[in-house]
């Protein structure tokens, strides 16, 4: 009996010193899954508007937590991303619009933000896209 006890006392004291840092990370691994999610959405739009030779811009709606791409030209949504609970996109600069060149106007940086801290996501005038920490 001594020894359960033993065993449950050095389990408690474990789970008391493990768990704060295991939700810790959970936090940066949403937020890196945010950034990463945000980042292909804009480098598909980019793409998109390359290949179907059409203008496409990158939108967010519900608060920023679902992002959308929508060809300009036809006004359809062409794809949507969910981002991870607790995720947050917002629009530092206009929503980026990507040409049929690849080229994007206006450039600028999308920010993502959750509990764990927020990215940077720039987008240069070439459609080239970047992630940067805070």
């Amino acid at each position: 009996m001594t020894e359960l006890a033993v065993i449950i006392l050095i389990t408690i004291v474990l789970s008391s010193v493990i768990l704060p840092q295991f939700l810790s990370g959970i936090g940066d691994i949403k937020l890196r899954s945010a950034a990463e999610t945000t980042s292909t959405a804009m480098k598909f739009a980019r793409q998109l508007s390359i290949t179907s030779r059409d203008e496409v811009q990158l939108n967010a709606i519900n608060g920023g937590s679902e992002l959308f791409i929508v060809n300009v030209d036809t006004g359809d949504t062409v794809r949507t991303y969910d981002l991870p609970v607790g995720a947050t996109v917002q629009f530092i600069s206009a929503s980026p619009h990507f040409f049929p060149r690849g080229v994007c106007v206006p450039t600028g940086t999308i920010r993502v933000a959750t509990d764990a801290g927020a990215k940077n996501i720039i987008v240069n005038i070439t459609g080239r896209v970047r992630v940067e920490d805070v």
